[in-house]
């Protein structure tokens, strides 16, 4: 199979990522084990101190976290890899209308969003009542905030 080791300073949260310096490199699933798409063991033929160099991968078109490797012989490594599920799916994850049910933080947050994880009171109410010709319409206008 074919192996595509890079480099990415993006965070492990981001749904975009770039792999820089990248190379290409030949590698078998390890003897033995059934091959998972999740956390897959391979063995590439990379020399150990090549490996250290990098901390991301493509494999069959998904991306990869390197999480371990271990020196298997002077030409070959053995790399622990887990998906990076945000960045291979990351397009289609673009591409959808979501509703926001928690936020992340205080710090990144839309205060404008009540999510039920934020403290929202009433500042100020006022009712105003508006006559038509057969319905009186009731608005209720209110601020929020934060406390």
């Amino acid at each position: 199979m074919t192996i595509t080791l890079g480099k990415t300073s993006a965070p492990p949260k981001q749904v975009s990522k770039t792999m820089t310096d990248t190379r290409t490199f030949t590698g078998a699933f390890r003897e033995g084990d059934a091959p998972s798409d999740r956390d897959p063991v391979i063995v590439v033929n990379v020399p150990m101190t090549t490996a250290l160099t990098y901390n991301y991968a493509e494999i069959f078109g998904a991306y990869y976290f390197i999480k371990d490797r271990k020196a298997v012989t002077q030409t070959s490594t053995e790399i622990t890899f887990h998906k990076d599920v945000l960045n291979t799916f990351g397009a289609g994850i673009r591409t959808h209308t979501c509703i926001i049910d928690r936020q992340y933080s205080d710090n990144v947050g839309d205060y404008d969003i009540d999510d039920g994880a934020f403290v929202v009171k009433r500042s100020e109410l006022e009712i105003l009542p508006v006559n038509s010709s057969s319905h009186t319409v009731t608005f209720v206008l209110g601020t929020i905030g934060i406390s």
